[in-house]
């Protein structure tokens, strides 16, 4: 049939041959073509199927039919469980590592997209036990334990493969980050402080001082105040800009009840150039307040000193300051004082960000905008001369009137005679009843 030309023959004989021989290559390969030609993806994924269950054909032949047949179930058919089924075939079948990773990753993915978590945990977690490669274990596992948090919760669970994980990789700060989650979600408060000072101890320079935020975070909402003011104390002194720290530290001693040190760390804040900011005048007379209520009544006049000469144009703060001196005569509480010199010094922060941000604005818009066209000189106003010989601010042009009022200066020179300017040309004119018409 082929050799008469017969195609329609020729490729029904050659379906006839695959029917009894489903793998015969050659056959298989012109049948593939036609029906791809035809759109005939049904019978394509049929064939295929077929000749890669001929455990007979070689190896490579059979994984590229069963990618095919995974492929085209999936995604022209959405048949999730051929596609699934084709997957799992290419896994046994295929003796390559590449290979098989792409059918576990296809295989994860369908589980997902039909939402099985319990068979895509139950698979994550074979992989890893499976592979030799550390990292790709690990990979393996931080997956797993991703899974289980959003799908399957069980804090549990997560801590015990993750402990087994910290074991493996010490220096993993993702692998320790998740234990700490994990831990703290099951209530291992003892356990999450192990693993935030084990962070600390492998943090370099750029992130010790967040490291030690966070176990002083930790430290504070677990009820151990005294080690919390330590880690904010570390904090700040790593980082001496951290206003965050900072402030931490100063209400964390406060509830501690050590006044003195308290104070100790409002007047370093406050000292500080960059920590304090704008908010230098409110920690000095917050300081000032806290030393008055200490009996330090000279320290808090100092202080409060301090304050004023920040924030000169506060009222509040000026009213706070009388407070300080004279208690008995303060017309309302310390702190609503201390509350509004605060509303009044932020409020006068974000005015000035605001003109700034103006002035840019208009300065934008000025270096944007078209130069005006500049009025002819005859509309221009004239003003009489108040005597005859006025003294002007000097400008840096010569300027030689007789009965006319000085006009503003235009960097050129004009000697008038009882007749209007003319708007500048870039000529000198001298006009006095006879135009000259040559510069001169």
């Amino acid at each position: 049939w082929k050799a008469a030309g017969q195609r329609p023959q020729h490729l029904a004989a050659l379906r006839a041959l695959l029917d009894e021989v489903p793998a015969e290559v050659e056959a298989l390969a012109e049948v593939e073509r036609d029906c791809r030609l035809q759109g005939l993806l049904g019978e394509l994924r049929d064939r295929l199927r077929a000749a890669a269950s001929d455990e007979g054909a070689d190896g490579a032949s059979r994984v590229r039919w069963l990618r095919e047949v995974a492929q085209l179930a999936e995604r022209r058919f959405d048949d999730h469980a051929d596609a699934r089924a084709a997957w799992e075939a290419l896994e046994r079948v295929t003796d390559k590592a590449e290979e098989r990773a792409e059918a576990q990753e296809a295989l994860v993915r369908l589980m997902a997209r039909n939402e099985d978590w319990d068979h895509v945990l139950e698979r994550l977690a074979a992989q890893a036990e499976a592979e030799e490669d550390a990292s790709e274990a690990r990979r393996r596992w931080m997956r797993w334990v991703q899974v289980r948090r959003e799908h399957r919760p069980d804090a549990a669970k997560e801590v015990a493969v993750l402990e087994t994980l910290w074991a493996k990789h010490p220096d993993d700060d993702a692998v320790a980050r998740a234990l700490v989650d994990a831990r703290r979600r099951a209530g291992d408060d003892l356990g999450v402080t192990e693993v935030l000072y084990a962070l600390i101890e492998h943090a370099g320079p750029a992130n010790a001082a967040s490291r030690w935020c966070q176990l002083a975070e930790h430290l504070e909402r677990v009820g151990d105040l005294e080690s919390s003011a330590e880690a904010w104390q570390s904090a700040r002194t790593i980082d001496p800009t951290s206003a965050l720290a900072w402030e931490a530290e100063a209400r964390v001693l406060g509830a501690l009840g050590d006044r003195e040190a308290q104070l100790t760390g409002l007047v370093a804040y406050a000292d500080h150039p960059v920590a304090a900011g704008r908010r230098a005048g409110e920690l000095y007379a917050r300081a000032a307040h806290l030393a008055f209520e200490l009996g330090r009544k000279e320290r808090a006049a100092q202080l409060a000193e301090r304050a004023l000469r920040f924030s000169p144009d506060n009222d509040a703060m000026k009213s706070l300051v009388a407070t300080l001196e004279d208690p008995g005569t303060a017309p309302v509480p310390f702190e609503e004082l201390l509350a509004e010199a605060s509303r009044q010094e932020t409020a006068k922060a974000e005015a000035a960000k605001q003109e700034d941000g103006g002035a840019e604005e208009e300065e934008v818009a000025s270096t944007d905008a078209p130069p005006a066209e500049e009025a002819p000189a005859e509309e221009a106003p004239v003003k009489e001369p108040e005597h005859d010989d006025a003294a002007e601010e000097p400008t840096g042009m010569v300027l030689i009137e007789h009965e006319v009022a000085a006009e503003e200066p235009t960097g050129m020179v004009l000697i008038e005679h009882e007749v209007a300017a003319e708007e500048p040309t870039g000529m000198v004119h001298i006009e006095h009843e006879v135009a000259v018409e040559e510069p001169t």
